[in-house]
Order: structure tokens, then sequence, then C-alpha cells
């Protein structure tokens, strides 16, 4: 077995109930660390790697996007556990001469994400004309849809121009809240806004308020941009939620 490009996308703790401590370690640390040891016996071209947002921490101000050259100051343990995997791996991918590049992603949602995220939970939620439990919802963050994610690990297996050994921002670099996702979801499910229940749930103690990104680097480097606005994002996920509706509605015939 060998490849020429790695793609890295398993990680522990995105799910925020996830915070069981050995495994964060392991799942984010270890095996990144063994998969390298393997794939340094491959004819690899690149090894891309998944970082994410959560490794910056807090914004410095609102209003202030995260750049790759700021320090990284986490404070979640899955944003500790992610940031330590890329040092961790950059370090071993020097010693093993593997090309290592991580793409640090922010909000990524689109098909398939997992029920208990914002947008299935939301989309689910106002589908069956039900309630839905919110915190204010006055985070802003950096939505991107997941096609454009697809486009931008292609991007970064077929560009030359990115440098080994380096973290590179994957996001929109637009600033949405979540009350303001929430009311986008609500407008395209013609959904009445009083079942968006603000301020029901409690901010997370570890939650970030400003999570938006900046670009750049990336896309001068690969030329990549999204092509998804978040409501044309929104849209297809609940195109997809309806097709799964009637899929699984029960057939009545003779």
């Amino acid at each position: 077995m060998s490849a020429d490009i790695v793609f890295h996308l398993a990680s522990y703790g995105v799910n925020h109930l996830d915070r069981d401590m050995d495994a964060l370690i392991e799942d984010n640390v270890g095996f990144v660390a063994r998969l390298l040891e393997v794939t340094a016996k491959w004819p690899v071209r690149r090894f891309v790697h998944t970082g994410s947002c959560s490794e910056y921490g807090m914004a410095s101000s609102e209003g202030s996007y995260f750049c790759e050259e700021q320090p990284l100051s986490p404070i979640s343990l899955y944003g500790a556990a992610k940031a330590a995997s890329v040092l961790y791996a950059n370090a071993l991918a020097i010693r093993l001469g593997v090309p290592f590049v991580t793409l640090r992603l922010f909000g990524v949602f689109g098909i398939g994400e997992a029920a208990q995220r914002l947008v299935p939970y939301l989309i689910d939620r106002l589908q069956s004309n039900q309630p839905v439990d919110l915190t204010p919802g006055e985070q802003v963050r950096d939505f991107l849809y997941v096609d454009d994610v697809v486009e931008a690990f292609l991007a970064a297996a077929r560009c030359e121009a990115l440098a080994p050994y380096q973290a590179y921002n994957v996001c929109s670099g637009k600033a949405v809240s979540i009350r303001e996702m929430g009311e986008i979801i609500a407008n395209e499910l013609n959904s009445p806004r009083h079942l968006l229940q603000w301020g029901t749930r409690p901010y997370r103690e570890d939650e970030a308020m400003w999570i938006v990104g900046n670009n750049r680097r990336f896309v001068e480097a690969t030329h990549w941009t999204p092509k998804t606005s978040v409501v044309e994002g929104v849209r297809r996920v609940i195109a997809a939620a309806e097709a799964r509706g009637r899929e699984t509605a029960p057939k009545h015939g003779f």
C-alpha cells in the first residue's frame, strides 16, 4: 500500500461532549504520529492534516480576524489537543522528511453533518414545528460549506506553492452570527420566528464569542475561493433533509 497524497481528517472532540482527556491526546496527537510513521515509507508528495480554528482561542477583540502568524492560545481542551497535534506532527514530519501541511478549518457545515450540530439541529426542530432551545445567539462564526472545503483540500494537494510545515486558514472570511444563521434557516423553511427560543440555553464555559478567519495566505497560494454562500449552503442542506424525509416516509399502496 502507498499513496502520493495523504489526507488526514480524523479527530476526536468536535462534539463538545467528547472530552475524555486520554482520547483527546491519543486520537489527535497519537494517531497522526503513527500515520506519519507509516506513510513516511511511501512516495508522499504531500501530507494534508486537518487543523481547527479552535487552536487560536479567543480573538483579541471583536472584529479581529485570525491570521496564521498569531500565537496559538486555545481555551478548550479540544483546541489544545488539535494545536498539540499540529506542533508534534510538524516536528515529526520534519524528522521523517514528510511534506506536511495543515489546513485550519473554520465553521464547516453541510450535508451529512452530525445531528447535534447547529444547522441540522435547527432544521430538524423547525421542520417538525418544534421550539428550538438556543443560546442568546451573539456568537459570531465563519461558516464554510462542505463542498468548498473539499475543493480546498484538492487545491492543497495540487498546489506546489504551499510551503511545507505551515498552517493555512481555510475559511470564508465572512462574519455571521448564530442568530443570523437561525433566522436564515427559519426564513428558508417559512417557520415562525417564535420557535427560535433565544436565550433558553446558556453559553458553554469555553464558548468563544468571535471566530472569523483571514484566508489571504491560502487564497494567494492556491487561488482557491469559497463559492457557496451561507444561504445557498442552507438551501442544499434543507433539500437533502427533505429528500431523506420522503425516502423514509411510509409507503401506502394496495
